[in-house]
């Protein structure tokens, strides 16, 4: 099912989050801009701290980023063509027939997915472009398996039932409402983070399953994690962490 109301998982580390977590693929909003027939107003749902909104504004005349956490929103950097708003998805902020492009970025599951998508439909214009991904399943290059073991293994049973909802494949297989067109691209977007050790513990640390493990056991959940990717460290003290992207995009009529 999916959920019937705002579910905070992040206001408490905000901070981290917007220090840690990878920031949004500049090439793939250049890819969504080009699917877009004009470039007036973009909206970003569940913007958290406005990552997918600064690369967007590059492409836009006006970037919104709307999310429900005031503490998220606190973290978020502004611009001269960025606006934040406070909202929940369910009920966007935003006129009708307003807007060119809609995104979110591993966001949409957390989300009441019918009234959000009736939202979305409502403020685009005729036209305008619907665009929702979450990144793939990540990968340390050079230590396989390790963060796999983390996130299925030991913080598996950790994670709340609307990420554990989103397997591979998930976002591809959404079916989209009536009225728009299923225009989802083929393309091979691959995001590649390189972490030293800190800034690695600190993205998992940002992870919804690592704080519900912390919460019902108070203590740290990397520690055997952290051992395999110490000895798996380059020269220069860092790992690659590689993702890939998980997105459905859908047009207008």
């Amino acid at each position: 099912m999916p959920p019937s109301k705002f579910e905070d998982h992040f206001s408490a580390h905000s901070a981290d989050y917007h220090r840690h977590r990878p920031s949004c693929p500049p090439e793939l909003l250049r890819h969504l801009s080009a699917l877009c027939e004009k470039h007036l107003v973009t909206v970003d749902c569940g913007t958290g701290n406005g990552q997918v909104v600064q690369c967007s504004a590059e492409h836009f005349t006006q970037a919104i980023g709307i999310d429900a956490s005031r503490a998220q929103l606190s973290e978020a950097e502004e611009g001269a063509n960025i606006e934040y708003r406070h909202g929940v998805a369910e009920a966007l902020p935003v006129e009708a027939d307003s807007v060119d492009l809609v995104t979110a970025s591993k966001a949409f599951h957390w989300f009441n997915r019918p009234r959000v998508l009736a939202e979305i439909q409502r403020i685009l214009r005729s036209g305008g472009i619907m665009a929702l991904w979450n990144t793939g399943f990540p990968k340390i290059v050079e230590a396989p398996g390790a963060l796999e073991e983390l996130r299925e293994g030991k913080l598996g049973k950790y994670w709340p039932q609307a990420r554990q909802d989103v397997t591979q494949d998930w976002y591809q297989n959404l079916d989209l409402p009536s009225g728009f067109q299923d225009i989802t691209p083929i393309i091979n977007t691959v995001t590649a983070v390189h972490y030293d050790l800190e800034q690695l513990l600190g993205w998992i640390s940002t992870w919804s399953s690592t704080q519900n493990f912390v919460d019902e056991h108070g203590i740290d959940p990397t520690d055997e994690f952290k051992q395999q990717v110490s000895a798996a460290l380059s020269e220069y003290g860092q790992v690659t962490v590689r993702s890939g992207v998980e997105m459905k995009v859908g047009r207008k009529d």
